[in-house]
């Protein structure tokens, strides 16, 4: 036009077998038909007409005799644009950057996608149109706030692929099937300041993309060999790495709370080197080991350690009181018929729970000042923790306790310690219902 120039694209394209029928007649039947198509192209740069994106591509070739299309270099690129949430401007941009290094589809049928969109509708055959997609250096960045860029959510894989049913009902429907999808050899960088937000919610986050499908369904999705990382200018640290499968997965109405539209049947995790920095608070989480599967009902922990921050007299300082440090390692978890799936609900539904060699030390400096309120008995804490507990069964096997302080007028610390504690306790319910018990065995 008079105010722009920009080149599109460039390359060849073959069209062989093209038929024009009934031009004069109103007809029912198909007007237009192709035998097939070839391109080759290349510097493809499309700006998206009702989304704030540009695609570019460095070469793309398709056969549709084939049924193959491969793309070279893709990358969608966000422009920046203000957006309006209801009738107020909101500082949140939520830009999606998207690249991958090589796209392959297989049994891609575009005549009939051409057909599709001259009817407009789509086949029931599903079989028809399953394509096979292959991804490599998949990457995707979230920005979620235009004043704050320097905060945002990373995404790569080495590889991803991708079995589709029926593509075509993807492209003209509102709706997305996928029989298998797998990502392999990733890193998945989080940002603190993103994820303590209290206004980066998913469903938020969802709405402002307006994403035009308003269901995904899933059949098998599995994460293999994926890095998990704290990621800032301030910080790098791995919170863990491992695979995790999941089955029929379905997320409904998109655009909405999350919460109450995830759904899934079956999940079954295997994660190491687990470091989990615990909010607010002076210590972080050590797993070495973490394994869960949701149709056996089971999760086992291999040696967790809560290991403060701070040394021993460091930790009060830190504190500015008198307050108790303390340092565990736990050398096995067993949790039998877990209801896994109700964890995402933050409920702890199982038969038992079994902490197996745990070892516990407590030091406490009586030299800093205490501050004097009502101490929580055992129930309290209990009643603190942020999910529901309903646990049948809770065992300690061969536990020990050292308590260690430094006396307000002392020289040097004093010592209790206690060993080969054996507990049990049923049941353990920490919001209990109207039909339990009202006591604990212990």
């Amino acid at each position: 036009s008079g105010l722009t120039n920009q080149l599109l694209l460039k390359g060849n394209i073959t069209i062989q077998g093209a038929e024009t029928l009934a031009l004069n007649k109103p007809s029912k039947t198909d007007s237009f038909q192709l035998g097939g198509i070839e391109c080759s192209l290349s510097d493809i740069s499309y700006p998206l007409l009702h989304a704030p994106y540009t695609i570019q591509v460095k070469n793309l070739l398709m056969d549709s005799k084939k049924e193959i299309l491969q793309i070279d270099s893709l990358k969608i690129i966000p422009q920046n644009k203000h957006l309006e949430y209801g009738k107020k401007k909101v500082d949140q941009t939520v830009q999606v950057a998207v690249g991958a290094g090589k796209i392959e589809i297989t049994k891609f049928d575009l005549l009939q996608m051409l057909l599709t969109a001259q009817q407009n509708k789509y086949s029931s055959n599903k079989n028809l149109y399953a394509s096979s997609i292959s991804v490599n250096d998949l990457s995707m960045r979230l920005i979620l706030y235009n004043k704050r860029q320097q905060h945002q959510q990373s995404f790569y894989f080495q590889h991803a692929s991708f079995t589709v049913v029926n593509f075509v009902k993807i492209i003209f429907n509102e709706s997305i099937f996928i029989n298998n999808l797998n990502f392999e050899q990733g890193d998945i960088k989080l940002d603190p300041f993103l994820l303590e937000s209290k206004n980066t919610s998913h469903a938020k986050f969802l709405a402002y993309l307006n994403i035009p499908f308003k269901k995904v369904s899933i059949n098998n999705l599995g994460l293999s060999k994926v890095k998990i990382w704290l990621h800032s200018d301030k910080v790098n640290q791995m919170l863990l790495r491992g695979d995790i499968a999941v089955n029929k997965v379905e997320l409904d109405s998109l655009n909405k709370s999350v919460a109450n539209d995830f759904h899934l049947e079956a999940i079954k995790s295997n994660f190491s080197n687990i470091n989990y920095p615990l909010p607010d608070s002076y210590y972080t989480i050590h797993i070495k080991n973490l394994i869960a599967d949701s149709r056996k009902e089971i999760l086992r922990i291999d040696s967790l350690k809560i290991i403060p921050r701070y040394s021993k007299f460091e930790f009060g300082k830190y504190s500015g009181r008198q307050a108790d440090r303390v340092e565990a390692t736990i050398a096995e978890i067993a949790i039998s018929k877990l209801d896994i799936i109700q964890l995402i609900n933050k409920k702890l539904i199982a038969d038992q729970v079994i902490f197996t060699n745990s070892n516990v030390s407590v030091f406490r400096d009586r030299r800093l000042h205490r501050q004097l309120k009502e101490q929580l008995m055992p129930d309290g804490y209990l009643k603190k923790i942020p999910f529901e507990v309903r646990v049948n069964t809770f065992k300690i096997n061969n536990a020990s306790v050292l308590y260690e302080e430094f006396p307000k007028g002392g020289t040097q610390t004093g010592m209790l310690k206690i060993g080969k504690i054996n507990l049990w306790m049923s049941p353990v319910l920490n919001h209990p219902h109207k039909n339990d018990p009202d006591y604990t065995d212990t």
